[in-house]
């Protein structure tokens, strides 16, 4: 028993000690008293139908967006508790119920992981692992090691879920989610729900790359809330009798506009505590004011408004409400009243008053236990009611109830620095000094650099006349030693040694910016989420050091790292802003000079990338030539500058541009061709985008064999198969089939395609794309040796592939093309018209979603004119023909614009006009000699040996041949065979058009020897037709 008694206690040991380790993670606050209530049965379709998404979809992601107070939160909570006591919760997070401005995406991953481990205790020893082994690794390696891999570990049946609610109001949720596309391949292990009020097909947020469906959620119905109304009502004690009637309930409900927020705020204001006014006088001005007093900024507004103006009627109460809420607004943790109060200067009882009387504004409660200290108003409040009273420049309705944060951030900003200076003594190697502090002396430790950045102006002018400098300038030695010592401890409780150790008096004496940058410095080192805190500290050195270059580009630098990390161009733009300062402090021979142009370089070019802006794109040029002037030897000058030509020559086309962009490669990689192969490879794949653009512009033939000659070195120096390599490659080689005929090169595309597709499972976001690809090599195949197997591999693959890219997912256009084309091939084979109809549905659809600037437009159109052209031929609907030849005229419209050619796919769209059909129809001339003008220009506008050439020759020998019908002029058919002849020359022996094309000439050429009979005319039309024998021959 002993025995059994000790494995029992060392279990119970072992068990403590992993939860210990497990509670070192970041952790979500307590919530358990900020539950909105879930009205019974309102969202009971919408439940069903994401239940039916967890069961059903492959799908990693489900994102539920509507608008501000539709209940978004009541739902993602009454989901979690739902899969919660279903076993199928894997976590939940809710980031709009507490501050999130300090936390980045490593912070919210490991929340996530804390919440993981405190369900599923079998999951801690992974996240323990986790831990471990995570510090400094990339966020997808956050993502596998502290969510994927301890769900693996639990091999649960079906995916656990987490729910992520209110993830628009983080500031990193763009980082987050493109984080997330890392598992789209592991939707059998983990679903997320996330919950937002921006529509992600609608807005800037990343999710082209991640296996998504979106979920719009609509109001409740007016029943809902009239028996939400109902309930709350018979709970409620009414003086006199005078609870609401059925009319009044319905005319409330009407008034809320489905949102479940207005409501509970309606409640809350009808049965607030010490109201002046009895509950059915208050709710007769609720429904006076709301019919009368219409905004125009709904309903929501309108009630704020009101309700502020019943709790707050004097100019004093108000004035009293603007400086406490305004606090909380900026507050960034919570104070007991008492800190509060000395933060704000204001007595404790007037506090307790004001939030009693915003409590009937309050959708969520503090934490139990916490009920009398004060709380950041974000943890308090729905974002509606934040953002209605905070002063944004979106403001266009006058409200005397606007609060400006900025100033508020100012003053809190002020007391914290005069905090500092009752700061204890740090003894030296205590490492629990930070708990002898106060909570306002561990707050103003804390964040008094963020409200100064955020309360003050970075203009010397401006700065210089602010309290907070005269502080900062007069703060002693003493005092700035001691707050270094004691932010540590706040924030790196864990780190100890030199950093936060010393006696007072005994360091080497430090200015206030040099302490600001140093800490920025080490947090950097550290690593995790402390972005915030880099910026505030680095912001307040800008204004204490404003002359200092070094400062500047410091504080660029964890602007540009943020922006590119989460594609914002607001905080890339920040960068290039500090950069400029940088720049301009430093003189043309400064040594640091050169580095500081290649990085304000390098951030332009990043806000290029976001906001397409050729000009912007140029002036990154300019200073990385800049930069490479000031120093022509240094080899990391070279790659940015390379990088800015390769865009620069996608945008304008211009050929001196590629030929700078490759003496300045040749030059980049002579310095150290063998390391840095991730650059490397990249870097050719860059410059074979180039090449491959080069032969859409011009039709070089040498162009694509040097791109494709430059995606096999890439993929050769590729350690591990890489599918996006594998389908660079083959869309080379399904260019180069398209120019040569020869099908040895479309085998290989179409191996590398298998190759890819192999490589993915249905669900990465890239397998649509590849699987459509392969398709596309199949109908050309098809085309080339007519095998019907190939075309019904090519249209299963097709429907795959838009399976997978539901509306109105961006690539679903490429695959409606695709299947539309396959189905064209098709109807030309079998003669089914429901094919071709088909195929015209999809053609249209594909030209509805493209965008109306995509490069390859013009294709898009031809291919839709053929296939309505083919519905003419075959049943004679003139209203057919007439859209196809619209559609032709639009697509040379395009082509005439760009006075070049390009097209994705390489085969180049032409004019196709068909009009010398209405020749025949309608002996229409000059239908036909608008249609041979037309031909003749699309042929100008063709480089030479290009299968897009063979089109336009085709056509315009078409018409000239009824033209010669017409007028029997010798010349025209002489040209007509001379276009013939061309058309043979494009396709040798062994291509499977050779054989009409063939037949085509002869016709011509026996209407030459009716004309004019001579012996090589005879000669010619034996020789054509001993090679057409032969062929048939051979088949």
């Amino acid at each position: 028993m002993s025995l059994i008694n000790l494995q029992e206690d060392t279990q119970r040991i072992g068990h403590n000690v992993e939860r210990m380790r497990l509670n070192e993670l970041p952790k979500q606050p307590d919530l358990s008293g900020q539950r909105d209530r879930y009205m019974p049965d309102s969202r009971t379709g919408d439940v069903e139908k994401i239940c039916d998404w967890i069961s059903n979809s492959a799908e990693l992601v489900l994102n539920v967006h509507g608008p501000a107070g539709v209940g978004k939160s009541t739902l993602a909570r009454h989901l979690s508790d739902e899969l919660l006591s279903d076993d199928r919760l894997g976590g939940s997070l809710f980031l709009g119920a507490f501050p999130t401005d300090t936390y980045g995406p490593e912070t919210v991953i490991k929340m996530l992981a804390h919440e993981l481990g405190s369900i599923h205790i079998r999951a801690i020893p992974k996240i323990l692992e986790a831990i471990d082994e995570c510090h400094g690794a990339p966020l997808k390696i956050h993502l596998q090691k502290y969510i994927l891999e301890p769900l693996q570990s639990l091999n649960h049946p079906r995916p656990l879920i987490i729910i992520v609610d209110a993830i628009d109001e983080w500031r990193d949720h763009p980082t987050f989610i493109q984080t997330l596309a890392h598992l789209n391949s592991s939707s059998a292990v983990v679903k997320f729900i996330i919950t937002s009020r921006l529509d992600p097909h609608a807005s800037r947020l990343p999710v082209d790359r991640v296996s998504m469906r979106a979920y719009f959620l609509q109001p409740v119905s007016t029943g809902i809330i009239e028996a939400y109304f109902n309930k709350r009502f018979n709970d409620a004690q009414w003086v006199y009798g005078r609870k609401p009637n059925a009319d009044e309930v319905s005319r409330l409900a009407d008034l809320s506009g489905g949102l479940p927020v207005w409501a509970s705020t309606v409640v809350s204001l009808l049965l607030l505590p010490f109201n002046e006014l009895l509950p059915h006088e208050t709710l007769s001005e609720v429904l006076t004011s709301q019919r009368h007093v219409g905004s125009g900024e709904g309903p929501l507004a309108d009630l704020y408004r009101n309700a502020l103006k019943r709790l707050f009627p004097t100019p004093k109460l108000q004035m009293h409400f603007h400086q406490l809420f305004g606090a909380t607004l900026v507050l960034q943790e919570p104070l007991s009243q008492a800190d509060f109060a000395s933060l704000v200067a204001m007595p404790t009882h007037l506090i307790g008053q004001i939030q009693s009387a915003l409590s009937a504004l309050q959708t969520r409660s503090p934490p139990p236990g916490l009920e009398k200290d004060i709380h950041p108003a974000t943890t308090l409040y729905h974002l509606s009611f934040l953002e209605f009273v905070q002063n944004t420049p979106e403001s266009t309705i006058e409200n005397s109830f606007t609060i400006s944060t900025f100033d508020h951030h100012s003053a809190l900003g002020l007391t914290c620095l005069k905090v500092l200076g009752t700061l204890p003594p740090s003894p030296s190697r205590q490492a629990h000094a930070y708990f002898s502090l106060t909570g306002l002396q561990r707050y103003a430790v804390k964040y008094w650099p963020h409200h100064v950045y955020n309360g003050t102006h970075r203009s010397n002018e401006q700065w210089s006349q602010t309290a907070h400098s005269s502080v900062l300038r007069e703060m002693s030695f003493a005092t700035r030693q001691r707050w270094k010592v004691q932010f540590l401890k706040v924030l790196l409780p864990a780190l100890e040694g030199e950093e936060t150790d010393g006696k007072d008096g005994q360091e080497q004496e430090e200015n206030m910016a040099s302490i600001l940058r140093n800490l920025a410095g080490l947090l950097d080192e550290v690593g995790g989420d402390y972005w915030g805190f880099q910026v505030a500290l680095l912001e307040v050195a800008t204004r204490l050091d404003g002359g200092n270059a070094g400062v500047w580009t410091e504080l660029g630098e964890c602007y540009h790292g943020m922006g590119e990390g989460i594609s914002s161009l607001e905080i890339c733009e920040a960068g290039v802003v500090t950069f400029r300062h940088a720049v301009e402090l430093l003189p043309g021979t400064h040594p640091d000079r050169s580095e500081a142009l290649k990085r304000l370089g390098m951030a332009l070019q990043s806000c290029y990338r976001l906001n397409g802006d050729v000009g912007t794109l140029k002036e990154a040029i300019s200073q990385h030539r800049a930069a490479l002037a000031l120093n022509p030897d240094f080899p990391t000058l070279l790659k940015p500058l390379f990088a800015g030509l390769l865009y620069l020559y996608v945008e304008v086309g211009d050929p001196e541009v590629l030929s700078e962009s490759l003496s300045i490669f040749g030059e980049a990689f002579s310095f150290h061709p063998a390391t840095d192969l991730v650059d490397r490879i990249t870097a050719l794949n860059d410059l074979a985008i180039v090449f491959g653009a080069v032969y859409l512009r011009r039709g070089n033939i040498l162009a694509l064999n040097k791109s494709i000659s430059l995606k096999r070195e890439a993929l050769a120096l590729s350690p591990t198969s890489d599918h996006m390599l594998l389908n660079n490659l083959a869309n080379g080689l399904q260019l180069l089939f398209r120019n040569d005929d020869n099908v040895t090169t479309l085998n290989e595309a179409i191996s590398l395609y298998r190759q890819g597709v192999a490589l993915l499972l249905p669900s990465h976001v890239e397998y649509p794309g590849v699987l459509n690809n392969l398709a596309n090599g199949l109908v050309l195949l098809y085309e080339h040796n007519g095998d019907i197997g190939v075309m019904n591999e090519a249209i299963s693959l097709s429907r795959q592939a838009l399976v997978l890219l539901p509306n109105p997912r961006p690539q679903r256009f490429l695959c409606l093309d695709t299947l539309a084309k396959a189905l064209h091939s098709l109807f030309r084979h079998n003669h089914d018209v429901e094919t071709l109809k088909e195929s015209i549905s999809h053609h249209r659809e594909a030209v509805e979603l493209q965008p109306a600037l995509h490069f390859d437009r013009s294709e898009y159109l031809n291919g839709f004119g053929k296939a309505l052209h083919s519905l003419y031929g075959h049943d004679g609907d003139i209203n057919a023909l007439l859209e196809s030849i619209l559609l032709h005229r639009k697509a040379l419209e395009i082509e005439s614009e760009l006075g070049t050619w390009a097209s994705a796919n390489g085969s180049m769209p032409t004019s196709e006009y068909r009009d010398y059909t209405l020749v025949h129809t309608h002996g229409d001339i000059n239908a036909l000699l608008d249609s041979i003008s037309l031909d003749r220009e699309a042929l100008a506008l063709q480089p030479a040996r290009r299968i897009g050439r063979s089109d336009s020759l085709d056509n315009l020998a078409k018409a000239l041949l009824s033209q010669f019908e017409r007028d029997r002029d010798v010349a025209i058919l002489d040209e007509a065979i001379s276009l013939r002849r061309e058309l043979l020359d494009l396709h040798p022996a062994g291509s499977r058009r050779r054989a009409g094309y063939v037949r085509l000439l002869l016709g011509l050429l026996h209407k030459r020897l009716e004309v004019s009979s001579d012996d090589k005319g005879r000669a010619d039309a034996q020789y054509f037709e001993e090679e057409l024998r032969q062929t048939l021959d051979d088949r």
